[in-house]
């Protein structure tokens, strides 16, 4: 049956970058001596601003979440030699991740998800996931992203607060003839500011 449905939390977050584009064409060597894209007598620097943002919504039942990267399209010209230029672009980026809870029993839930994640001008790509967790003890997983990867997880809950997670990723896309796949270990500290939330996030692990 499904996890029983609580008042919806809601979670905003927002950021601002500045990066800092710099060219010295006097420290630049060309190969053929000539390069239409490049032009040795121009220096160029410039400052960029953007941002990025992200909302998140979750009860006891489902979550959806949306976040955006570089939402400010811009293009920085490197160089302009003629008619010719070379740009270097922001692009943005548009995710978008949506799971539910299922209760087996009180002590086993599984948890399917889509995340959607766009990249300009890319197409999209999807990853479906699928989490069982047994007692809030250990967590198996796996994960086909599309084109590209299916992947296998461990989290093993160590002590409170404390996770030591195992991944391996076995590429499906053409990178598939030169690699073996990847591994992946990670330690993971959660810090709680309120107790019953820290109750809610272990029963539910959101």
């Amino acid at each position: 049956m499904f996890c029983k449905t609580a008042f919806v939390r809601y979670f905003f977050g927002f950021s601002g970058s500045v990066s800092q584009f710099s060219v010295n064409s006097e420290k630049i060597e060309l190969t053929n001596n000539f390069d239409p894209l490049v032009d040795l007598n121009t220096n160029h620097s410039n400052i960029k601003y953007n941002g990025s943002f992200g909302v998140l919504l979750h009860n006891d039942l489902y979550y959806l979440g949306v976040s955006g990267l570089n939402i400010i399209p811009q293009r920085d010209e490197l160089f302009k030699s003629n008619q010719i230029s070379s740009a270097l672009p922001s692009v943005y980026h548009i995710n978008a991740i949506g799971g539910f809870g299922i209760d087996l029993d009180k002590n086993n839930i599984i948890y399917p998800s889509v995340l959607v994640k766009y990249i300009e001008n890319n197409p999209v790509q999807l990853d479906f996931n699928l989490r069982y967790i047994y007692e809030n003890i250990v967590e198996f997983g796996v994960s086909y992203r599309s084109e590209d990867a299916v992947v296998f997880l461990v989290n093993m809950y160590v002590i409170d607060g404390m996770n030591l997670v195992y991944s391996y990723d076995i590429s499906t896309s053409n990178m598939s003839k030169t690699s073996n796949g990847s591994h992946e270990i990670s330690l993971v500290y959660k810090i709680y500011y309120n107790s019953r939330y820290k109750k809610q996030k272990k029963r539910y692990n959101l």
